[in-house]
């Protein structure tokens, strides 16, 4: 038996994406839409509104944004 990712999903992939767009034009439903993309809802409205894959959106920041204690 397979065991699970134990590291999360920093983004989903344009698979995903194309997946999600599609059945959200034939459905207007989000929570339907995220499942069969296999997505979480939250993920899904981001994209949805974002109107954009994910390699357009902006990358997570890189930096400190606070010094080390």
């Amino acid at each position: 038996m397979a065991e699970p990712d134990p590291s999360p999903r920093k983004m989903i992939t344009e698979r995903q994406y194309r997946r999600l767009m599609s059945a959200y034009e034939k459905t207007g439903n989000i929570v339907g839409s995220a499942l069969r993309a296999d997505v979480h809802p939250q993920t899904a409205r981001k994209y949805i509104e974002a109107g954009k894959p994910p390699c357009e959106l902006p990358a997570p920041r890189t930096w400190r944004t606070r010094p080390d204690p």
